[in-house]
């Protein structure tokens, strides 16, 4: 006997029946014909319905030496192909399934989103399907409060509404949304020898909801009260969704000073003292929510820059000759001009010898 299957469009529905190595097998569809149209009667392909469908049917037999398994399929499968298919056994009994065609995987919406906390948030989903049972839907949030569920399936349509409180504080709340095939409601549901099992079929979808609310702290950093040019002051406000936006004032001149969150330290603030505000703005749906606060400081006066020189003095040395040096000094002086002249007279003397000599 085949088994109920269930597939999303465009994909392979796929239905198989094992018989033993004599059996052959007819198979038949219930869509466009309540008594039965044969697409294959032993084996053979026979379809006489459209045959763009009829394109779309296959079969194919494995023989596995003790069980013959005939596999039948369907490729590209349209959400009008759900319903009832048969396999009929001249050896045993006749065989039923249903082929559940979903149009897509669950699709949800949220609404409103973005959303203000301690509001009413709403999910809805939706499956259009076409076969005998439709596809359960759940929803479920652990952040949502006073969480509620409708169930809006109608026949071709799958549908669920699930209702909740978004929270306060929290900016990024999940919901998550299934679908599944559950057993029939009744063996009512369930024909004479139909398939009983549940489609092997689950599909998710996750969300977010986008929980506004207004900041609820603010500072400004650093908490020094004294100050040098080029230095940053920073404006934070925290605790809301979305980011704010700032504003700094001068409240002496009450002139704007700068549109973020960082006041710099201007050279023109130099040895002054100042007094400033700072206001965070969040803004949900239309309305302004401000935080301020407000900041005096000093700021120093920048330093002269100045050029040391540095004189150096070198002490003058002044050298005195006593007399006894001067006489030593003569004395010198005299001796090296006597050992000059004797050297001069020793060398007349040499020279007059030499010629004697040589008139000899």
């Amino acid at each position: 006997m085949p088994e109920n299957v269930a597939v999303v469009e465009g994909n392979v529905a796929l239905m198989t029946v094992e018989t033993g190595t004599s059996s052959y097998v007819s198979w038949l569809e219930y869509v466009t014909k309540s008594a039965g149209n044969n697409i294959y009667r032993n084996g053979d392909y026979v379809y006489q319905g459209d045959q763009e469908r009829g394109n779309r049917y296959h079969l194919e037999v494995e023989n596995s030496g003790s069980s013959v398994f005939h596999r039948f399929s369907i490729s590209n499968v349209e959400l009008s192909d759900g319903g009832k298919y048969g396999a009929k056994n001249p050896y045993d009994k006749n065989g039923y399934a249903q082929l559940i065609v979903l149009k897509d995987h669950i699709q949800c919406s949220i609404s409103p989103n973005p959303v203000e906390a301690d509001s009413v948030v709403t999910i809805d989903c939706t499956i259009n399907y076409q076969g005998k049972w439709a596809p359960v839907m759940t929803c479920s949030s652990t952040e949502l409060t006073a969480s509620s569920t409708k169930d809006l399936t109608t026949s071709g349509n799958a549908a669920i509404s699930f209702s909740g409180t978004t929270p306060s504080g929290q900016s990024d709340v999940k919901v998550s949304c299934e679908t599944h095939f559950e057993n029939p409601a009744s063996a009512a549901e369930v024909g004479q020898d139909e398939a009983v099992n549940i489609p092997s079929y689950t599909s998710t979808w996750t969300g977010s909801v986008n929980v506004l609310f207004p900041a609820t702290t603010i500072t400004i950093t650093p908490v020094q009260s004294v100050f040098d040019v080029n230095d940053v002051l920073t404006c934070r406000a925290t605790g809301g969704n979305p980011e704010p936006s700032y504003e700094w004032i001068d409240l002496d001149t009450t002139s704007l000073l700068s549109r973020t969150a960082e006041l710099l330290v201007s050279k023109i603030m130099a040895g002054k003292v100042i007094y400033v505000r700072c206001t965070a703005t969040t803004n949900i749906n239309g309305v302004d929510h401000e935080l301020k606060i407000e900041k005096s400081f000093s700021v120093k006066e920048q330093g002269v820059q100045t050029t040391t020189v540095i004189i150096i003095t070198v002490p003058t040395i002044m050298v005195t000759f006593t007399k006894h040096q001067t006489d030593r000094q003569t004395d010198r002086q005299t001796d090296r001009q006597t050992d000059r002249q004797t050297d001069r007279q020793t060398y007349i003397i040499d020279v007059i010898g030499a010629c004697d000599m040589v008139d000899d």
